[in-house]
């Protein structure tokens, strides 16, 4: 069996100040899942995670590109920061039916923690934290060591998904020396569409397979030892788009359609501390990172004659290609000491951020009956970019000091940070083609982001907290320019370099209690948002040239308030007869309005309450857990002004099993049964959006009963 949680009182958390703290001090809501929780309840994913966690979402496309992005008290797209090791994930970008770049959000095989700050964070994360931070945190060899109590360990472990028919393989070993702790861990899967309970359509056909690699070091003995690690991610995965085929609209004359898409990812860092806070010239850390990813997507569609418009059959194939590259330095530093009776944990810091976003769409249309090829198709003539090759540089100061009393139980912690965002185009000659009237705007913004926190240590174990949070995203490279110039359609758009960062002011009041038997918190929230950018809005019509006229600008506004809740207890509080028995409770409640149109913020996620028993047997051997989580109906929909009718969902409860069983020493065996009453039910994070009469919203069907194994080995 894996070790023992540490008590709750002992448990630190990095991401609420950017160095450890205590759970019990941080101050708004954050969760800590470890990894003995995550191999528990058999959680790959976040996706997995936002079933369990109030406040957090995760959209899906189930015809193709799967997962799409992270949202947090309803707020997502780019506007969530998620970091891996303190290495930021990429950007997501979409456009059209078949290009899709999502985040690539981290498998949690290999995580050693994950800690998820809702709420507006930019006072520490700069620009993607308006609505919150999610970071994982790999295992570091000799912690790892330290877990398996050896100086070399070995892990292996295989399992099963019914959901998908998946198989998943994990090797991870490590072994250390005097001045070298070395970890590789290696993790592999496969599997096909993910079965839905309901759908009238059946799924895509699909199969992928995902590889990742992980090489760590530590060089060196003690707290601060120099810090190494190299990761290599790759996704890739094959579709038969059948619901597509024949659908009224574009494809009401495709036969057939077949998707192959592939996204790399390669990050490096290097990481050393220095010092101890009680010095004079305090504790230092630096990180410098590489990230490099790519994706890339192919379509290749084939459409039948359908005379006059379409007078020959037709093959149409599409590339979609988009690169990111990051390169950042992160610095920390922090000191401790007394200052007119007070006790001050200053901590202060610099982030810089380097990066270029290349996007390029190619494609090819050939008459199947004369074999003659064009590379303009619908209007398009390919290859073009949907915006201009991009050089973004980011660079961010904060400090933040954390005042207490010596002998006293407020503590006061305030933070300011101060960003300069840079946004530099590089059109070239592909742009230039294809956009030859559009000029490019260079961007540059500067952003003050404050945050004020407060609590008060009603007992020794808990504490009330009130938190005032600045949050800022500046203005993303697809919307200062875009790509659009059709004069054959009637169709342009204009760079926008008046475009202005999206803001957002949060307070949040609750309190939070960490005894070793009972702990957990309960918030509530409200925050503003200001300036939020609209992409491509109708400008209406020219009357210089007759071209209708797309801009994104700065038109939305919204307010988001709402309770969570996370309670846990161990039975054992209140009668020794329970004390292999404990409960989790969790809660969310979440009311949005867009308040420049003065209607309900569509993406909100429904009320949401979870309650779970675990029994654990008295040699600690045996762990289950029944889980019970009730979603209520989502019915505040605003339709759009078209008249279009959107998509609602039902309320519906489930039922999922968690057990776990120790076969010796070495070996654990995992069981997960998942909606165990074979109930039908949509996400309201994936239709969102999605028409009554949308013809593929039978795909959106989650998984009725499935069942999902695991075999752990530890040498």
């Amino acid at each position: 069996m894996a070790r023992a949680e540490p008590t709750p009182e002992l448990q630190t958390i990095t991401i609420t100040s950017r160095a450890e703290r205590p759970l019990i001090e941080s101050i708004g809501t954050v969760s800590l899942i470890t990894a003995n929780e995550l191999d528990f309840a058999l959680q790959q994913d976040l996706r997995d995670v936002a079933a369990t966690e109030p406040g957090l979402a995760v959209r899906n496309d189930p015809g193709r590109f799967g997962f799409e992005g992270i949202a947090i008290r309803g707020i997502g797209g780019n506007r969530v920061a998620v970091e891996v090791d303190g290495v930021p994930l990429s950007k997501a970008f979409a456009i059209g039916n078949f290009s899709s770049a999502g985040r690539l959000l981290p498998d949690l095989t290999l995580a050693e923690r994950l800690e998820i700050l809702r709420g507006p964070a930019s006072a520490l994360y700069g620009s993607d934290a308006l609505g919150g931070v999610v970071s994982v945190s790999t295992w570091r060899p000799r912690r790892w060591l330290e877990s398996n109590n050896a100086p070399t360990a070995l892990r292996a472990k295989v399992g099963f998904d019914s959901a998908d028919d998946s198989r998943r393989a994990l090797l991870q070993a490590a072994a250390e020396t005097r001045a070298v702790a070395a970890m590789l861990a290696i993790d592999s899967s496969a599997g096909s569409a993910t079965q839905s309970e309901g759908n009238t359509l059946g799924p895509n056909p699909r199969d992928y397979r995902s590889d990742s690699a992980l090489l760590r070091l530590e060089l060196g003995r003690g707290d601060s030892p120099l810090e190494a690690g190299v990761s290599v991610d790759r996704f890739r995965q094959t579709t038969n788009l059948l619901a597509l085929i024949g659908q009224p609209g574009r494809f009401a004359t495709t036969t057939s359609a077949l998707g192959d898409d592939e996204s790399k990812r390669t990050t490096a860092f290097l990481a050393y501390s220095l010092g101890e806070d009680t010095q004079r010239w305090g504790r230092w850390s630096a990180r410098l990172f590489y990230t490099d990813i790519d994706t890339v997507q192919l379509t290749d569609e084939n459409r039948r004659a359908a005379p006059p418009r379409q007078p020959q059959p037709l093959r149409i194939e599409r590339e979609f290609q988009f690169q990111q590259r990051l390169a950042g330095l992160k610095l920390v530093g922090e000191r401790s000491g007394s200052l007119w009776n007070l006790e001050h944990r200053a901590l202060w810091g610099l982030d810089y951020l380097d990066s270029r976003i290349t996007e390029l769409r190619n494609g090819r249309q050939t008459s199947l009956q004369t074999g003659t090829s064009t590379q303009l198709i619908l209007g398009e003539s390919f290859p073009l970019r949907d915006f201009p090759i991009s050089d973004s540089r980011e660079i961010g100061l904060f400090v933040e000091d954390e005042i207490r009393p010596q002998a006293g139980r407020w503590t006061l912690r305030a933070g300011l940070r101060a960003d300069e965002t840079r946004l530099e185009p590089r059109p070239d000659a592909i742009w230039l083609a294809d956009n030859p009237n559009v000029p490019v705007a260079r961007v540059a913004r500067r952003s003050l982001s404050p945050r004020l926190g407060w609590s008060w240590a009603v007992t020794p174990d808990a504490r009330l907290f009130a938190q005032y949070a600045h949050g800022f995203r500046a203005p993303p490279f697809e919307d200062v320019n875009i790509g659009l110039d059709l004069p054959s359609i009637g169709v342009r758009a204009l760079p926008n370099p008046d475009l202005q960062p999206e803001r957002s002011d949060g307070i949040e009041l609750g309190v939070r209690t960490q005894r070793s038997r009972l702990y957990g918190t309960v918030s509530l929230f409200a925050t503003r948002y200001r300036d939020l950018i609209e992409s491509k809005v109708n400008l209406g019509r020219d009357p210089v040239s007759g071209l209708t006229l797309f801009q994104s600008r700065n038109v939305a506004a919204a307010e988001i308030y709402g309770l969570e809740a996370d309670l846990r207890a161990e039975l054992s509080e209140w009668s020794a007869s329970l004390d292999q028995w404990s409960v989790r409770f969790t809660a969310t409640l979440t009311e949005g309005r867009d308040t420049r149109a003065d209607r309900p913020l569509n993406a909100i996620d429904p009320a949401r309450i979870t309650f779970a028993s675990r029994y654990r047997s008295p040699s600690d051997r045996a762990s289950v857990e029944l889980r019970v989580t009730n979603v209520f109906a989502k019915s505040a929909v605003a339709d759009p002004p078209s008249g279009a009718q959107l998509v609602r969902t039902g309320g519906y409860a489930l039922v999922d099993l968690s057990a776990q069983f120790s076969l010796g020493q070495k070996t654990t065996f995992r069981l997960g049964a998942n909606n165990l009453l074979d109930r039908p039910y949509r996400e309201w994070a994936d239709v969102r959006g999605l028409t009554i009469d949308d013809p593929l919203l039978p795909l959106y069907q989650r998984p009725g009963r499935n069942l999902s194994l695991n075999l752990d080995w530890r040498y």
